[in-house]
């Protein structure tokens, strides 16, 4: 009997012996990686409401500049609710509303909105949260113009299996392509899990032709969890990929290293050239704590960048942004 027992208390010590390193070397890792700090960045928080319709989860935003109003995608991720797209002008929010989209009602991550003259495309991920066992999404597609309000939806055949882990998306030179981040590889819970721990760089970045066949084909691998996604303006065809878990921004002419794991990716063009926005996660062990609900709050943080990889870093409270 005791034979028997010994190995299998051995494994058990072997076990909690793991558990109490991977602990000590997160404790360790976090009190290392909250020493850096930058500035504080001015800013404010608002909540935002259409109606009595309280706005959570905002996953992305784009800025329409030829008629100066901010794009939200949002939807809220604890409940697993259908949300959609609001807009607006106002520095008070007070025109801030919901995008009629026709067809089924929209659980909107990143999106793109392109705009071609009058003309405006609306490119959405549309998360699909009907399964406890395998996440899946689409692209969707809203087009109206300047001179008409309507909005139409476009039928894309993409096929749900090739975007299963879509994160962010922004549209090539040529009209119906599109780069498209895929934060992990497996479609099911339990392998993304598994590719968390033991796979981390599990993550690609595919194009999409819809003119093709087939439409869609890998351009990046090994990449550590793709988020967020932009073009250099100059050349729409030149990404700049968000690589949270690897702290940087990945770029055809290389890398940037960043303090923290960059998420949404905003360009735009000052007299010097392009300018990257990075919303930035400080800590990574820290958003995951928060992510997982065992805090209440974590911090943020944003860089500005140009194309050299000079940068401008600001702290923001978790009070403020968390």
């Amino acid at each position: 009997m005791l034979i028997g027992v010994m190995p299998r208390r051995r494994k058990i010590l072997r076990r909690v012996s793991g558990l109490v390193l991977v602990a000590g070397f997160g404790i360790f890792a976090y009190g290392h990686f909250t020493k850096e700090t930058f500035p504080t960045l001015d800013c404010q928080r608002h909540e935002i409401a259409v109606g009595n319709e309280r706005i959570i989860g905002v996953e992305d935003m784009a800025f329409d500049e030829i008629q100066n109003t901010i794009y939200l995608s949002a939807y809220d991720r604890k409940a697993g609710t259908a949300g959609g797209i609001y807009r607006f002008s106002s520095p008070d929010f007070s025109d801030l509303e919901k995008l009629r989209t026709p067809g089924a009602p929209l659980i909107p991550h990143g999106f793109d909105l392109t705009r071609r003259g009058s003309d405006i495309a609306l490119t959405v991920i549309n998360r699909d949260l009907a399964s406890e066992k395998e996440i899946a999404a689409e692209l969707r597609l809203f087009t109206w113009s300047d001179e008409t309000s309507e909005i139409t939806e476009v039928q894309m055949e993409t096929g749900s299996a090739i975007l299963c882990n879509a994160n962010d998306l922004v549209s090539g030179e040529v009209a119906s392509t599109y780069f498209v981040t895929l934060d992990h590889e497996s479609c099911e819970y339990r392998g993304r899990k598994y590719e968390n721990v033991f796979r981390p760089n599990s993550a690609s970045v595919v194009f999409i032709d819809l003119a093709r066949e087939p439409i869609a084909e890998t351009r990046f691998k090994a990449l550590y969890f793709a988020n967020g996604i932009a073009n250099s303006h100059a050349n729409k065809d030149e990404i700049i990929i968000a690589e949270t878990r690897k702290k940087r921004l990945s770029l055809t002419s290389g890398h940037i290293e960043l303090p923290g794991g960059p998420d949404n990716l905003t360009v735009n063009e000052d007299k010097n050239g392009a300018v990257i926005w990075a919303a930035l996660h400080p800590n990574l062990l820290s958003f995951g704590a928060y992510r997982e609900g065992w805090k209440s709050k974590s911090q943020s943080r944003v860089a500005r960048i140009n194309l050299a990889g000079q940068m401008d870093v600001y702290d923001i409270p978790a009070e403020v942004i968390s």
